[in-house]
């Protein structure tokens, strides 16, 4: 099955993608943000993919740029929400900004109907995967968009 393209785009060093998702308008958290409170120090610890003396390098790199790299890793931060954030994108300019009716849900619809035979047995999905499942399988993909979207506002 075809990834999206933001995780298909390197193909010889390992990805690794820390996200922030919203409702509303795309952002990070000050977790993310704040250098002091070292979070992304403790995120990459906890990870496991560097060293604990190249913890702190590769944390400075994705609180000062959103993302870092060498040889081996790409690490990045995103934000996952209804609309872009321009002072972000000012901010980071490496920063993935990914929006629900551009790029969540296009690519969600494709998936499951691209590979509609493969999904066809997900009895064991939750009540979201279901939901999913059953608008694709009823809908254009427009409407998927739309009635997903109007789903979640009202909840």
């Amino acid at each position: 099955m075809k990834d999206h393209n933001l995780f298909d785009a390197e193909k010889k060093r390992i990805s690794i993608f820390i996200v922030e998702i919203k409702r509303g308008v795309c952002n990070l958290n000050g977790p993310w943000t704040n250098k002091e409170r070292e979070n992304i120090n403790r995120v990459l610890k906890s990870i496991g993919a560097f060293l604990n003396d190249n913890v702190n390098a590769v944390a400075m790199d994705l609180y000062d740029k959103a993302r870092y790299e060498d040889e081996n890793f790409i690490v990045q931060l995103a934000a996952v929400g209804c609309r872009i954030n321009n002072k972000l994108k000012e901010k980071y300019q490496n920063l993935h900004q990914l929006t629900f009716n551009e790029d969540i849900l296009p690519f969600i619809y494709y998936r499951l109907k691209e590979y509609e035979r493969q999904k066809a047995d997900h009895q064991q999905w939750d009540e979201t995967g279901q939901v999913l499942y059953k608008n694709m399988m009823t809908k254009n993909k427009g409407e998927f968009i739309a009635s997903i979207i109007s789903d979640s506002l009202d909840s």
